[in-house]
């Protein structure tokens, strides 16, 4: 597994991914993630839900996971109340990786049972 991480303290989203994705692609040198591990802080307002697709369009429709939190951690620190990211790029070449979009119910929580996850994720005859 490889790992190219970055982050930015950037008060924009375009800033933001301008810097995200200049970082990523110049560490990943051609390799295209499998898997991108997205933290936001607050500051971004309502355009922060746009990250992630972003992001994952500016590396070719990579899968995103990730959240947003009051602060989040850096390289160079923690990142709190207010703009900035912090995203890790998964060079995974062994793995075979599904992904499952679980919304949010009427009172904001996200669960899914495990019968669910494998009725959508194709897992092999060794995973239990």
């Amino acid at each position: 597994m490889r790992q190219v991480t970055a982050s930015t303290r950037a008060s924009t989203v375009p800033a933001a991914v301008a810097e995200l994705l200049a970082v990523l692609r110049a560490g990943l040198a051609g390799a295209s993630p499998d898997l991108l591990l997205l933290f936001a802080g607050p500051g971004f307002g309502a355009a922060g839900s746009d990250l992630p697709a972003v992001l994952s369009e500016g590396l070719g429709g990579v899968p995103v996971v990730g959240c947003s939190g009051a602060g989040v951690l850096s390289e160079d620190g923690e990142i709190e109340d207010g703009a900035g990211a912090v995203v890790s790029a998964l060079v995974i070449p062994e793995a075979s990786l599904g992904v499952v979009h679980v919304p949010p119910d009427d009172d904001g929580v996200a669960a899914i049972d495990v019968d669910t996850v494998r009725a959508k994720v194709p897992l092999g005859p060794d995973v239990p």
